[in-house]
């Protein structure tokens, strides 16, 4: 495994993909702290074979809230090792009290998401 993205034979307790039903995929999130992040993500990203584009987008809840989603295309393979080397990235950097959602997107949740925002890596 690259630098940075230390592999874990399980997910942490906690970390699961969610489901976008009733999302509304509102645009990229790209403050400062954001940009870091996807930095850091990138070479562990690369590690996964199957990962093909990422993004990193703010979103609205059927509820009303808005939270921000890390979307990974990858065939929508849910990869436990992928989100707990994601877990651990995404806590290096943020207190242990953020979190981040993590999206296996369809193609339909893709185009959704490429309608709002550019991905911050795609597999060359």
């Amino acid at each position: 495994m690259a630098a940075g993205c230390r592999e874990a034979p399980t997910t942490p307790k906690g970390v699961k993909p969610i489901s976008t039903d009733g999302v509304t995929f509102l645009g990229a999130k790209t403050g400062e702290a954001e940009i870091e992040l996807m930095k850091r993500l990138q070479p562990c990203l690369t590690e996964f074979k199957d990962v093909q584009a990422a993004y990193l987008l703010r979103g609205k809840l059927a509820s009303g809230e808005q939270t921000v989603f890390l979307g990974i295309s990858n065939g929508q393979n849910p990869d436990p090792r992928l989100m707990a080397a994601v877990h651990e990235i995404f806590h290096g950097y943020f207190a242990s009290s953020q979190h981040l959602d993590i999206v296996f997107l369809t193609s339909g949740e893709e185009t959704r998401a490429m309608a709002v925002a550019d991905p911050f890596y795609v597999r060359q």
